[in-house]
């Protein structure tokens, strides 16, 4: 629930009552839990299949170093340098 609450004044500013809206906020919590726990899993799922891309190029360029391939291995090397995480 969300509410507000205000005093109710008479011409003398003494106060006579309140007035109070109240609103019920249940579904809009609902939902901006359920964008969270999306975005959570969403960004986990993308960052796993980089983090193996990322694993698999290493094990290139240390092949790559072994058999001195120089623009194969500055084109993975930049390739890896504009990769997330």
């Amino acid at each position: 629930m969300s509410g507000v609450m205000i005093s109710i004044l008479n011409d003398d500013k003494t106060i006579i009552g309140y007035a109070k809206v109240a609103r019920d906020i249940t579904r809009r919590k609902m939902l901006e839990e359920q964008k969270d726990e999306f975005i959570k899993i969403a960004s986990h799922e993308l960052k796993t299949p980089v983090t193996t891309v990322k694993a698999f190029t290493e094990i290139l360029l240390e092949r790559f170093e072994k058999v001195k391939i120089d623009k194969a291995l500055r084109c993975y090397k930049q390739w890896m340098a504009r990769l997330p995480g």
